[in-house]
């Protein structure tokens, strides 16, 4: 019998990544064992993760341990190893990489001295580190490893609902605005679109579906790993200093590269001066970062903008290096005509 054993923390995606690495190999899981702590279980992250992997509650078995002392979490999970006993034989499949240090290092210890008493147990443990490509093996192996995920996988491990708009132009037509955007120094007017056939009530949201299809198509992403102006909610969390309203919960485009979350908030601005660009600009940084706070370590934010002039060099430079210190990036519709859209987020 294999047992699949989880250390619970607000980092989610770990969890999730290894159990899609057994599925993937056709491993046999046949039981779960949750491990938190006070503050796992008051934030619920044991609903989050097993939402995500679509278990019902009677399907996975949630332990509580002290998160903060290593001799009273070996206790804690002595009591529960106790109950093991009459157990049939099974293979423990420790995943380390969640938890506090204090936790991993009380559960590595546990299961290891439970196994000794019995030649019919066996305990493999294993180290996924947080954005990485590999998975340790503690013995000293180490096995690259390549997961796609989607949208819903991914919010769901963090405990948050997801709901998408459909764009309404085509790739097509995208190419014309596109070419409407250059001819017109990327300050468009009704007539300037109505010349070339683009029919949309809003400047504003033709960005972001232009933004959406050139995403899209530069890394061939299927419909589950891109969202276009995307509702998240959730009946146990809400996204940290945003509103609850549905604009502030919206999200402009949004999709998932192998284990990593990008957002992105495109935004437009009629004005030609710098320093409304450049608000716009700051406010947009600003938001992305209080959006990512609950979605794991590696979200990036990138803000996409739209503007008849682009930014002088002093305020571009002071823009790039606020988005640095808060993991986002700047782009400008001028030079996103000319980018590699993957050389520009360094993911060839």
């Amino acid at each position: 019998m294999n047992t699949i054993v989880l250390l619970l923390s607000k980092q989610a995606l770990p969890n999730l990544s290894f159990v899609k690495l057994l599925k993937a190999q056709n491993t046999q899981i046949n039981r779960y064992i949750l491990i938190g702590s006070d503050y796992t279980t008051k934030n619920k992250f044991h609903f989050h993760l097993t939402e995500a992997l679509g278990l019902k509650q009677t399907e996975y078995e949630l332990w509580k341990v002290d998160a903060e002392s290593y001799a009273q979490a070996q206790k804690d999970l002595s009591q529960q190893l106790k109950q093991e006993k009459n157990k049939e034989p099974q293979k423990f499949w420790l995943h380390l990489t969640g938890g506090t240090k204090m936790m991993s290092m009380a559960a590595q210890d546990s299961f290891k001295n439970h196994v000794q008493k019995d030649k019919s147990l066996k305990l493999g443990s294993y180290y996924m580190p947080l954005g990485g490509k590999s998975i340790h093996k503690m013995t000293g192996q180490k096995k690259k490893i390549s997961l796609n995920y989607t949208l819903k996988e991914y919010f769901t491990s963090y405990g948050f609902d997801i709901q998408a708009e459909k764009p309404i132009c085509s790739a097509k037509e995208m190419n014309a605005y596109w070419k409407c955007l250059k001819e017109n120094d990327f300050n468009l007017k009704a007539a300037a679109l109505k010349k070339y056939k683009i029919q949309h009530k809003d400047n504003a949201a033709l960005w972001e579906e232009l933004i959406y299809h050139k995403i899209k198509s530069s890394f061939k992403l299927s419909e589950d790993q891109i969202a276009l102006s995307l509702k998240i909610s959730s009946k146990y969390r809400t996204l940290k200093h945003l509103k609850e309203t549905d604009n502030d919960n919206e999200l402009d485009v949004v999709f998932i590269l192998e284990d990593k979350l990008y957002i992105i908030e495109c935004k437009s601005s009629k004005s030609i001066s710098n320093r409304t660009i450049k608000t716009t600009a700051q406010d947009a940084i600003y938001k992305l970062a209080a959006i990512k706070e609950g979605l794991g370590l590696h979200a990036t934010g990138i803000v996409a903008i739209l503007a008849g002039d682009k930014l002088d060099g002093a305020s571009l430079e002071r823009i790039e290096l606020q988005g640095k210190a808060m993991n986002n990036k700047f782009v400008e519709a001028q030079d996103l005509v000319k980018l590699n859209i993957k050389a520009y987020l360094k993911m060839d």
